[in-house]
């Protein structure tokens, strides 16, 4: 049998509506939230605003636990910011929504959109890798390296958003265990900041 082209029509508009409607039924609270969560995070929307946005950035929803709501039904979520596809580390958001979905605010540490240039390094990543390794030497073996091009927004790295490769050296630095954090300008090579990841209860046998 062949449909007409109107039977046909209102066939497909039927079919989707039955799968939105399933979709919807399948739906949870926690997915709801996501949802309005990032529309509220559109370019001119009030979280958007709260968050200091700017129009070069993008928010992922971060998700490395379950969602639930707390003990009043509100929902925290927690997102990651890129600035022009390049993770800002320090930019990450908190937006709280109402049982109802209603904004009630959002958590950042920025007190303005990301504003750079560009995020086209003028620092190659095998120089920023190699600066970190030669420090790292003078005290310790590496077991692996790591360098990610990153916009460091703590204000412990730089005073303002500055484009950077962070270097992670993981091995043992002074007889112990480390995972060392090199923070290199992009543009200009110096280094910025260094830390240990890696706690440890026993004292440095060496001086830093």
């Amino acid at each position: 049998m062949t449909l007409s082209r109107t039977a046909s029509a209102v066939f497909s508009l039927a079919c989707a509506i039955a799968v939105q409607a399933c979709s919807a039924a399948t739906s949870t609270p926690s997915d709801v939230a996501i949802a309005r969560a990032q529309a509220l995070l559109q370019p001119g929307q009030p979280a958007a605003r709260q968050a200091q946005a700017s129009a070069h950035d993008t928010f992922t929803v971060r998700r490395a636990e379950p969602l639930k709501p707390d003990q009043v039904g509100q929902f925290h979520i927690r997102f990651d910011r890129a600035y022009q596809g390049v993770p800002v580390a320090g930019g990450d958001i908190i937006v709280h929504l109402m049982p109802d979905g209603a904004l009630t605010n959002v958590t950042t540490t920025l007190s303005a959109p990301v504003n750079l240039a560009t995020v086209t390094p003028q620092m190659q990543r095998e120089q920023a890798l190699s600066q970190a390794l030669e420090s790292f030497r003078k005290k310790g073996r590496e077991d692996s390296t790591s360098a990610e091009l990153v916009v460091a927004a703590w204000t412990m790295i730089a005073p303002a958003p500055t484009l950077t490769w962070r270097v992670e050296v993981v091995g043992s630095y002074c007889q112990h265990p480390s995972r060392m954090q090199y923070w290199f300008d992009a543009m200009s090579g110096r280094l910025l900041h260094r830390h240990d990841e890696q706690e440890s209860a026993l004292p440095m046998t060496c001086a830093d």
